[in-house]
């Protein structure tokens, strides 16, 4: 028969890998939170004045559709091509004691630190023709062009925020401040959206209407090159 000092000796040990576990956890998504700031191998960084943008190589994945994508495959056709203009910012700003007063707080855009991320999609069923798959490639084509100037539009939506003033109510400062930095994102992404992702759906929109979604004689090549002009790009 085992001792009761025994088991309770198993039983903290349990506790103990149970809360190392918790730490753990914790730490790794704390570390995926502020992750995306920190330089990564590849990134192309542009600074301005007091804004720093970090734009990410893009990332292009294929895969295949089977039986349990048939609701995506009915909604989208045989073939289609996810993307994704992402915007992670963070925000330096200054609070505007003079103005402040319990419950209503007044913060000034310092700095801005953006990261920019770009990861395509492409899904396929399989044994698709050489033709469709240069049509779905099209639509990375067309990101990739937009892509290549995200830093310069990002950089410039966001010099555009710095000095501007923002009200935020909170409990406290530090909430109220927190409610600032959403605001902030919010203002940031909008703008940058406007001449990324709302402009790829645009092109893209334009690329498949004249190729029939590359199923008429319009080349793939002679698409993407019109809905580029389309564009201006």
């Amino acid at each position: 028969m085992q001792s009761p000092v025994g088991k309770q000796s198993r039983g903290e040990l349990v506790i103990k890998l149970g809360v190392a576990a918790v730490i753990l956890t914790l730490a790794y998504e704390a570390y995926g939170s502020f992750s995306h700031f920190l330089p990564q191998p590849g990134a192309q960084v542009l600074r301005q004045g007091n804004v720093t943008v970090r734009r990410q190589p893009l990332t292009v994945s294929e895969r295949y559709l089977e039986g349990a994508d048939w609701q995506q495959t009915l909604r989208a056709g045989t073939a289609y091509t996810h993307w994704s203009f992402i915007c992670k910012s963070d925000f330096d700003l200054q609070e505007s004691a003079a103005k402040s007063k319990e419950g209503v707080y007044y913060f000034v855009i310092r700095g801005v630190t953006v990261n920019l991320e770009l990861p395509v999609t492409i899904w396929l069923p399989f044994g698709i023709a050489a033709r469709l798959r240069e049509h779905e490639d099209g639509h990375r084509q067309i990101c990739a062009k937009i892509y290549a100037n995200a830093d310069k539009i990002a950089a410039e939506c966001a010099t555009s925020l710095i000095g501007q003033e923002i009200l935020a109510r909170g409990p406290s400062p530090s909430e109220a401040r927190e409610a600032a930095v959403r605001e902030a994102r919010s203002r940031l992404s909008r703008a940058y959206a406007k001449q990324t992702e709302d402009l790829s759906v645009e092109l893209s929109d334009f690329y498949d209407k004249i190729t029939n979604h590359g199923t008429n004689d319009v080349t793939a090549s002679s698409g993407v090159e019109q809905a580029l002009a389309r564009g201006h790009l």
